[in-house]
């Protein structure tokens, strides 16, 4: 028995060498959580205003388009809990804050990010935010557990860099009129498909309300105005919601807007300034676009000052 023990030993032991090398090397590797936690780590304090929310925000608003200093604290799928955890973090730093702009999408009021497919993004709060949630959860504590991505990690290990697909302030790069496929319009049907709950679950609702409810809060105490913002979306994509959800959505950003006197609602989902060539796809707008879109957002707020 002591020899067979012995022989596993010996032959696991490569594997488990493997296994810590790309744990360390995909620890080691510059991605946009570990950049966005240590930037505002460094620099919180100096931010007049905030972006958090999802990719709608993440490849919708510029902060270099913005009169102030902004930043743009989005992820992709990034669901409400952790935009609330986000702000409690980084909120005692932040002096010169005086806008916090949270976009409220379609599928916002249902969305947990441990429900969709999306889950394996979950592990990023926790070991680059430091996010105390799945304190047990293996899954969530290791960057392994969705996959090894050997060639990643040992290239980070070896000094070799990543494409960066964001910029200083946080904003994504990557979805640019360039780089937009022919049959974008076609993306609107699956996307608002992915996006919708036929449950209307009410759990995930009232808790998602709470976490916006935190948020003004929040906000109130600091002085600083909630603007709750539903971005742009191509026609393919409102077609394919669905209504029940949809008037939920209103009703969400309706509820948590008449509840607190410092925070207002922007709706442009529908907004007839937002044309084809501002689209990345059906749902998320490209670079021109997020241009677009950051001037109405900064005039907005000059207009509220």
């Amino acid at each position: 028995m002591k020899k067979f023990l012995i022989k596993t030993l010996v032959f696991l032991a490569p594997v488990l060498v493997f296994v810590v090398l790309c744990e360390m090397g995909l620890r080691t590797r510059e991605s946009d959580y570990k950049y966005k936690s240590q930037w505002l780590t460094e620099n919180a304090s100096t931010v007049e205003i905030l972006v958090l929310g999802s990719s709608h925000a993440y490849s919708g608003i510029n902060p270099t388009a913005f009169s102030r200093k902004a930043f743009n604290g989005a992820h992709m799928s990034q669901d409400l809990n952790y935009d609330a955890f986000i702000f409690r973090k980084f909120a005692p730093r932040m002096d010169s804050l005086k806008y916090l702009i949270l976009p409220i999408s379609y599928f916002t009021p249902y969305w947990r990010l441990e429900e969709t497919p999306d889950k394996g993004r979950v592990k990023n709060y926790m070991l680059h935010y430091g996010c105390p949630d799945h304190p047990h959860d293996l899954r969530y504590r290791v960057m392994i557990y969705d996959g090894l991505r050997p060639k990643m990690a040992l290239g980070s290990l070896l000094g070799m860099e990543s494409p960066r697909f964001f910029s200083d302030l946080g904003f994504l790069t990557d979805y640019t009129f360039q780089k937009r496929k022919e049959n974008w319009r076609e993306t609107g049907r699956a996307a608002a498909e992915r996006h919708t709950d036929g449950s209307l679950d009410e759990d995930r609702y009232d808790a998602n309300l709470g976490h916006a409810r935190s948020i003004a809060s929040l906000c109130e105490k600091k002085g600083v105005v909630l603007i709750l913002l539903t971005t742009p979306t191509y026609k393919t994509y409102r077609e394919h919601m669905l209504p029940e959800q949809h008037e939920k959505m209103l009703e969400f950003c309706r509820l948590v807007a008449s509840g607190y006197p410092n925070v207002v609602y922007l709706d442009l989902e529908e907004d007839g300034r937002f044309q084809e060539d501002d689209y990345y796809d059906a749902d998320h707008l490209n670079e021109r676009g997020a241009e677009k879109l950051t001037s109405i957002l900064d005039r907005f707020i000059l207009d509220l000052t």
